[in-house]
């Protein structure tokens, strides 16, 4: 799987690998991407998400030896449907890692209350969830919600429900619904 940052429509061509001459799709874009890969991989959050409410890590704040692990973490993970930063999937994988639920095939998905949302806006009908167009494409939903929607104010009840689930959740603990459809 290509890494988000080469499928993203916002990204723009590296000043280097201009003038380097290194063109996508060719054998120098490909070593560029592994040489990448192979440096930032190792600190992906995706690799650590596991480590956050389960088998934490150490905490070597406290203890230098590693015999002390880090308190779990509560975590509520929220999304925005077709996503066009970074995809979604890379979003559900992150997410599903981290121990987020009900993700999207799971039965209970949208019929109640979780750890992981999804918000999209209401047109009338019922998307697929689990499909969306990549990145940049010209057939983006109407029913897409933007990347920033928890602090854009591009739609206004988008961030006002996504600020409040969260600080209900932050405050209380109070899992939120798992769908989020606004209009």
């Amino acid at each position: 799987m290509a890494p988000s940052w080469t499928s993203s429509p916002t990204r723009q061509r590296s000043p280097l690998l201009t003038g380097l001459n290194i063109q996508p799709g060719t054998a120098g874009y490909l070593q560029f991407l592994v040489v990448a890969k192979t440096i930032l991989d190792p600190a992906d959050p995706v690799n650590f998400a596991g480590h956050l409410s389960t088998a934490t890590l150490p905490n070597l704040l406290v203890d230098q030896s590693g015999a002390t692990p880090q308190a779990a973490k509560a975590l509520l993970t929220q999304a925005a449907y077709c996503d066009q930063v970074v995809p979604n999937p890379f979003n559900f994988i992150l997410d599903s890692t981290a121990g987020s639920t009900p993700m999207l095939l799971d039965p209970s998905f949208g019929t109640g209350t979780g750890t992981f949302q999804l918000f999209y806006k209401f047109t009338g009908s019922t998307p697929d969830l689990t499909t969306c167009p990549a990145p940049g494409g010209t057939n983006i939903p109407a029913n897409a919600v933007t990347h920033g929607f928890f602090t854009d104010f591009v739609d206004s009840a988008m961030t006002t429900q996504g600020q409040s689930d969260a600080a209900a959740f932050l405050l209380n603990g109070t899992n939120p619904n798992s769908l989020v459809v606004l209009p």
